[in-house]
């Protein structure tokens, strides 16, 4: 499965029913805040702000179909919610507006949308500690991405070395 998605993403991902929930946790959290460093040079995207909301929202779904536990997906994407676009932008919600009586909505104040990709790619303190792991998180995760095996290190996500040793040049 992992090279049948691995072209739609610009890191490594997990194969499907291949981690626990603490490890598809610690994946997420550690690769939703690399999709910063890959928003440039997306033309098919109207932002960056559609760009990282579209790669985090995938990162997710391939977090919950990693886990070998299926039972646990609906906790899974509970613990990691995601956001409407239109919340993150501060527009209206066009259905809370309709049933309403007038005057009790409170029209939400525009974000930025560099305001709004900061939001989107942090991490929140719920999401930390959803599926806790072990100490040292991720650091030395392994992944094989169905061509060659990568290793998470403290710079990131790094093709793993033939030796083995566990860290790399990226």
């Amino acid at each position: 499965m992992a090279n049948d998605i691995q072209p739609a993403f610009p890191f490594p991902v997990p194969r499907m029913n291949s981690m626990t929930a603490a490890e598809a946790a610690k994946w997420y959290r550690v690769t939703v805040p690399q999709i910063a460093a890959v928003l440039e040079g997306r033309p098919h995207y109207e932002t960056a702000f559609d760009h990282a909301w579209d790669l985090k929202s995938r990162l997710r779904l391939v977090a919950a179909l990693a886990l070998y536990d299926q039972e646990l997906v609906g906790e899974f994407l509970a613990a990691f919610p995601l956001p409407l676009k239109a919340v993150l932008l501060g527009q209206p919600d066009m259905d809370a507006l309709m049933n309403l009586p007038d005057g009790e909505y409170v029209m939400p104040v525009p974000v930025p949308e560099d305001e709004a990709l900061a939001r989107l790619l942090v991490i929140s303190p719920t999401e930390s500690r959803a599926f806790p792991g072990t100490v040292g998180e991720a650091i030395g995760l392994e992944l094989w991405d169905g061509r060659q095996s990568w290793v998470m290190t403290e710079e990131g996500w790094a093709p793993k070395p033939a030796d083995g040793t566990g860290g790399g040049d990226a």
